[in-house]
C-alpha cells in the first residue's frame, strides 16, 4: 500500500479510538468519544518516528462524522451491525456473543438442533488484556442486576486504558509507517477485544477491536478503488458489487501430515513425535503465510484477513479485474509451488464472490456462497494451468523442515518472519524453520538459549544478516507482551520491522531436562505427578465442534454483521490455538494439532480420559453454557508402538461415531468402543473413581473391597449382554442382560452381598458401588455406559505382568 492509503488505514484503525477513552474517565458531556480519539492520536502518534510528520493527516482522516470521507462512508456501512438509531452515550461492559447464538430458538419437537435458550444471566466480559491464559474470563450477572454502574464501569476500564497509553509508546522508535499500522492492529487486539464499541444497544456483543478492523478492512478497499473525486459521488445504496470475499483453503492436509509416516513405523521414537508436531505447524503457518501473501499482493493489510487457521483463511477484497487477474496468478503460483516443495501432498483451492454492502450486513449468507464456490473449485483443481502441473519439468526438493519445527516450536519464544531476495546465508541459520523460497520468506523459532537472554539471540540473529535482510515480522509465541524489545531493536536497525503475537497449540510434556518426551514415555504419565502407570497406553483424542456451517450461517440471525462473524471466528481460534495449552499442560497432553475448530491429542490413556471431560467443561463455559454450541470427540486407546497413521484413522472413525449419536444429534464422545453423551460420560467417569477407590489393588489384600476380578468380571457380563453379530451388533440383548443380571445377583451374593443388606446398605461399597450396579445393569439404556467405569478400573489396576486381563 501506499503511504497515503496507510494513512487512511491508520485512521480507520483509531476511528473509535475515543469510545476506549470515554469507558475509562469520567468526562464533561461535550467531550464525546470523536474529540477524545483525536486528542489520542495527537498525543500518541506525534512520539512516534514514522508518524510524527503525518499524525494531523491521520486526524483529519479519522473525523468520520463531521466529514464524508472514507471513514465516514465505512463506519456507516459497517454500522449497519444492527446499530442504525441515533447513539447515545452510555458506558456498559461488552456482552459475549456465545450467549446470542440461536438466542430464543423454538424448533419443532421433531428437531433436535437448534435448541431453545435463553440465559438466565447475563454473561459480560471483564475489560482485561488479552492472554492466553484468561481467554475465558467473563464477569456474570444475574437477572437481578442486569448493568454496572457508571462508577464501576469507569473503574473496570481505567487500568486496561492506562497500560494501553504505556505500551504504545514502545513504538516510538519504529521508523516506518507499514510497520506501525502492523503492530498497533495486534495491540488493538490485544487491549480493545474485550470492550464494547455500541454500548447503547440491546446487547452490546460488538467488540470496539472486531468494529474498528471491519471498518479499516472496508476502507482499504475503498481507498482502492476510489480516489477522493470519486468519493464525493460514490453512493453504496446502488447495489455496486464492490467487494470481494475469497476464501483460501489448503487440501490434502490429512494425507500431508502422515505421509511418509509409513503403518509400520513405531509411534514411540521421539523423530517421529517431532515429525507430526511439525507437520501439524507447519500446515498452520502455511495458512498465515498465504494470507499473508495474498494481502500483500493485494495491497490490503492485516484487517482484511477476517481469520485464518486450520487450513484455511477468508479475506475481504475490492472487486476488481486487477485483483482477479492477481488472485489468479497466486493461486497458480502457489500450487506450482507446492508442487515443488511437497509433490502436491498439499494443494491450494480458493473460492471467491462478489458483492454490494451486504457483505457487511450478511455476511453469513456470504460465507455460505463462497462455501459453495469453494467447493465447485475443488473439483476444478488447477484447470486454468493444467499443462505446468502434469508436464513441465520440475525437481522436487525433499521436504525436510518438519522433524526442525517439531524440535524447536515446544521451546519457542518468538516466531520471526523474514523477507530476503538473497537468502543464502540465511538458510544456514539453526534456528530457521522454514523457507518459502520463490516468495523470498522465511520463519525462524527464537528460543531461549539461557534464562533471560532471549533478547540477546534475537538481536545477534539480526545482527548476523541485517545484510540480507529487507523485512521482518517478530511474533510471540502464545504471549501477548510481544513490545517488550520493540524499542531497542527498532532503535539498532533500519530496515522495517512490526511485532505481533500468535496463538499456536505446541504443549508437549517435557523431562526433568526440558526435552519433549517420547510417545512411550507420554504413554507412562499418570495424572499424578511423579508417578508411573503400571500398565501404559496412549491414548489419542480427535474432536471436532458440531454443526458450525450453521452456526456462522444462521446462528445470530438471518442477517448477521461481518464484525459478529469474525468475533466468532476470532474468538474460537483463541480458545483452540491459545487456552488449550494451558489445559494440555495441567493434563501432560501433547498437542499434535489444535486450529479454529478441532484438535488432535495425545497423551497416556488416563490422562486424556480426564483431560477431554475437562476440556468439554471448560468449553462450556467458554460459550456461555449455550447448547447449541458442542463438540464430538473420539478416544482410541493403544500400545505406544502402534502406528501414528492407524491410530490417527482410529480415533478419527471414533470422533465420527460420535457425530452419529442420537440421531445424528452429536455432542457425544466414544471411548472404549463405546459413545455415549458427555453428561453420562461425566457420570461414568466420576463413578470409576469411585469404583477404583473401593478395588483391590493387589490380592490377597483389603478384604473390605472388592476384587479385580469381579470388577473384569462386570465388564465380561456387559460386553456378553449385547448383540455380537448382525444388524443389531453392539447393541443389548435384552434376553441374554436379564440372564446375566440374574447371574451378577448370585455372584454377589456368593460374595456376602445379600438382598437385604444391598437395600438396607449404610457402608459405601455396598451403597455406592453394589447397589448401583445391580440397580443399573438391569436397565437397557444404561448398562453400556459401564463399559467405561469397569474399562477403566481393569486398566488402572492392570500390570506389564497380567496380559491375559
Amino acid at each position: 500500500m501506499n503511504t497515503e492509503r496507510i494513512k487512511i488505514y491508520l485512521a480507520a484503525l483509531l476511528h473509535d479510538i475515543g469510545k476506549f477513552s470515554f469507558l475509562a474517565q469520567e468526562f464533561k458531556c461535550k467531550e464525546e468519544h470523536e474529540l477524545l480519539g483525536e486528542q489520542f492520536i495527537r498525543e500518541y502518534l506525534s512520539k512516534i518516528d514514522a508518524t510524527k510528520e503525518i499524525f494531523e493527516e491521520i486526524v483529519q482522516y479519522s473525523k468520520n462524522h463531521q466529514t464524508e470521507g472514507y471513514c465516514s462512508i465505512a463506519d456507516r456501512i459497517t454500522s449497519g451491525e444492527g446499530i442504525i438509531e441515533e447513539s447515545k452515550e452510555v458506558r456498559r461492559s461488552l456482552v459475549n456473543i456465545f450467549q446470542n447464538i440461536f438466542k430464543e430458538v423454538h424448533c419443532e419437537d421433531s428437531y433436535q438442533y437448534p435448541q431453545y435458550f435463553k440465559s438466565e444471566i447475563i454473561h459480560y466480559y471483564e475489560p482485561t488484556i488479552l492472554k492466553a491464559e484468561n481467554i475465558i474470563r467473563q464477569n456474570i450477572l444475574n437477572t437481578e442486576k442486569q448493568e454496572y454502574s457508571n462508577a464501576e464501569i469507569i473503574q473496570f476500564h481505567k487500568a486496561l486504558y492506562d497500560e494501553f497509553k504505556k505500551e504504545i509508546a514502545l513504538l516510538n522508535t519504529t521508523k516506518h509507517i507499514e510497520d506501525i499500522s502492523q503492530s498497533l492492529y495486534y495491540l488493538l487486539h490485544k487491549y480493545t477485544s474485550r470492550i464494547s464499541t455500541a454500548s447503547y444497544i440491546a446487547y452490546p456483543d460488538i467488540s470496539l477491536f472486531d468494529h474498528n478492523r471491519a471498518t479499516a478492512a472496508l476502507v482499504n478497499c475503498l481507498t482502492y478503488l476510489l480516489d477522493e473525486k470519486d468519493l464525493k459521488t460514490y453512493a453504496p445504496e446502488k447495489n455496486e458489487l464492490d467487494f470481494m470475499l475469497i476464501k483460501g483453503d489448503l487440501s490434502g492436509i490429512q494425507k500431508f501430515i502422515y505421509s511418509d509416516i509409513t503403518l509400520d513405523e513405531a509411534g514411540s521414537t521421539k523423530k517421529l513425535a517431532k515429525r507430526l508436531r511439525g507437520r501439524s505447524f507447519y500446515v498452520s503457518l502455511l495458512t498465515d503465510f498465504v494470507a499473508s501473501l495474498f494481502i500483500k499482493e493485494l495491497e490490503l493489510e492485516e484487517a482484511n484477513i477476517m481469520y485464518s487457521g486450520g487450513g484455511h483463511f477468508i479475506i475481504v477484497a475490492p472487486s476488481d479485474k486487477k485483483i482477479e487477474k492477481r488472485i489468479n496468478e497466486l493461486e497458480e503460483k502457489i500450487n506450482l509451488f507446492l508442487r515443488d516443495k511437497l509433490t502436491s501432498r498439499l494443494t491450494f483451492v480458493l473460492g471467491k464472490n462478489s458483492f454490494d454492502k451486504s457483505l457487511f450486513s450478511n455476511a453469513g449468507e456470504a460465507i455460505q456462497k463462497v462455501n459453495y464456490d469453494l467447493n465447485i473449485a475443488k473439483y476444478k483443481k488447477h484447470k486454468a494451468y493444467l499443462a505446468k502441473i502434469f508436464f513441465n519439468k520440475h525437481t522436487p526438493n525433499d521436504f525436510n523442515e518438519d522433524e526442525k519445527i517439531g524440535e524447536l516450536l515446544p521451546y519457542g519464544k518468538y516466531l520471526l518472519e523474514i523477507t530476503s531476495t538473497r537468502a543464502y546465508r540465511l538458510l544456514k541459520s539453526k534456528n530457521i524453520a522454514a523457507s518459502f523460497e520463490p516468495f523470498n520468506t522465511y520463519y525462524f523459532i527464537i528460543y531461549e538459549p539461557e534464562k533471560g537472554k532471549v533478547k540477546d539471540a534475537l538481536m545477534s540473529l539480526f545482527n548476523d544478516y541485517k545484510d540480507e535482510i529487507t523485512a521482518a515480522r517478530i511474533f510471540k509465541i502464545n504471549d501477548t507482551d510481544f513490545l517488550e524489545y520493540a524499542l531497542d531493536i527498532c532503535n539498532q536497525f533500519d530496515f522495517p520491522i512490526s511485532f505481533g503475537f500468535k496463538f499456536i497449540g505446541n504443549s508437549a510434556p517435557l523431562d526433568e531436562n526440558g526435552n519433549v518426551l517420547s510417545f512411550e514415555e507420554i504413554a507412562a504419565l499418570d495424572r499424578k505427578q511423579g508417578v508411573k502407570l503400571s500398565y501404559p497406553q496412549l491414548g489419542i483424542l480427535r474432536l471436532d465442534v458440531d454443526n458450525l456451517g450453521a452456526i456462522f450461517g444462521h446462528g445470530l440471525g438471518e442477517e448477521v454483521a461481518f464484525s459478529k462473524i469474525a468475533t466468532l471466528s476470532r474468538e474460537l481460534h483463541n480458545f483452540f490455538c491459545g487456552y488449550v495449552n494451558k489445559l494440555a499442560k495441567e493434563y501432560q497432553i501433547y498437542i499434535a494439532y489444535s486450529g479454529g475448530d478441532d484438535a488432535f491429542f495425545i497423551g497416556s490413556w488416563i490422562n486424556i480420559i480426564h483431560f477431554a471431560s475437562v476440556f468439554r467443561k471448560e468449553f462450556e463455559k467458554f460459550v456461555c453454557y449455550n447448547p447449541n454450541i458442542t463438540f464430538s470427540a473420539g478416544i482410541f486407546m493403544c500400545d505406544a508402538h502402534f502406528p501414528v497413521a492407524k491410530f490417527a484413522g482410529k480415533a478419527e472413525e471414533m470422533e465420527k461415531m460420535s457425530k452419529k449419536f442420537n440421531n445424528n444429534g452429536k455432542n457425544a464422545i466414544t471411548v472404549f468402543d463405546h459413545t455415549l453423551s458427555w453428561n453420562d460420560f461425566d457420570s461414568m467417569l466420576s463413578f470409576a473413581e469411585i469404583l477404583l477407590r473401593h478395588t483391590k489393588t493387589k490380592e490377597g489384600i483389603e478384604n473390605e473391597k472388592l476384587a479385580r476380578s469381579m470388577v473384569n468380571r462386570l465388564l465380561r457380563i456387559i460386553k456378553a449382554s449385547l448383540y455380537s453379530t448382525g444388524k443389531e451388533k453392539g447393541k443389548v440383548d435384552i434376553e441374554k442382560l436379564n440372564r446375566n443380571v440374574m447371574q451378577l445377583h448370585y455372584l454377589f451374593a456368593r460374595h456376602g452381598f445379600t438382598a437385604a443388606e444391598i437395600e438396607n446398605a449404610q457402608d459405601e461399597l455396598k451403597k455406592e458401588i453394589i447397589k448401583v450396579i445391580l440397580t443399573n445393569f438391569n436397565r437397557k439404556e444404561l448398562i453400556k455406559n459401564y463399559i467405561i467405569p469397569t474399562h477403566y478400573v481393569v486398566l488402572k489396576t492392570r500390570t506389564q505382568e497380567k496380559t491375559n486381563a
